[in-house]
């Protein structure tokens, strides 16, 4: 047999010269029997967990194990003329469905890194003056952010009224700046908003 990608394990010589092992060739730990004499191979059992601890009784009549079930593991047996003898091919190599395709992506993003998909990622000199101004946000209302974040409210009206508000900052965060604008309203005798137009605006720096 050639090297191959499976677990051999639990070697085991009978009196006659044939091996048996464990391995996990067709993905559950199955017990296999070896002819040294013409180098055939045939797997004896077909679990559905797979086993372990493999012994056969005393007068050959039984292979006694470890089987996995759902309830944890279980002490079974078997009659030896029961065992399935099917050939097998050690240069088959099972299909670890999960295993190769996270495998395959692996080498899909390894040979990305050597592609053009990092090389927009390269650094670059970072320019305050082009990014200086960067407008994220924006609002349907004019509000005094210095009366507000004081929590200041004597005057609402100075608070809050018609108009708008932007708010910018650096992709740095480096530098914020705000401007708002209020629109013209006018008071009636039962009260209300006071007649004016403001414009404001503010940058803070960290």
């Amino acid at each position: 047999m050639q090297p191959q990608a499976a677990t051999i394990s639990d070697f085991g010589v009978e009196p006659d010269g044939h091996i048996h092992f464990c391995s996990d060739l067709n993905g559950n730990e199955e017990y296999y029997h070896l002819d040294p004499a013409d180098s055939s191979l045939h797997r004896l059992t077909s679990t559905r967990y797979g086993g372990s601890d493999w012994h056969f009784s005393p007068d050959g009549s039984r292979l006694v194990f470890c089987a996995q079930d759902r309830n944890g593991r279980r002490v079974m047996s078997c009659d030896t003329d029961s065992l399935f003898f099917v050939p097998t091919d050690f240069s088959q190599r099972h299909k670890w469905v999960i295993a190769d395709r996270l495998s395959e992506q692996e080498r899909r993003l390894g040979a990305a890194r050597d592609s053009s998909v990092f090389t927009a990622g390269m650094p670059r000199r970072y320019s305050k003056f082009a990014h200086a101004l960067r407008i994220h946000s924006w609002a349907p209302l004019y509000f005094d952010y210095d009366n507000i974040a004081a929590m200041s409210f004597d005057r609402w009206y100075d608070s809050a009224a018609p108009g708008f508000v932007v708010f910018s900052q650096n992709w740095a965060h480096s530098m914020a700046a705000w401007a708002t604008v209020s629109i013209p309203t006018r008071t009636g005798d039962s009260g209300g908003l006071p007649t004016r137009t403001d414009s404001r605006g503010g940058t803070a720096a960290t």
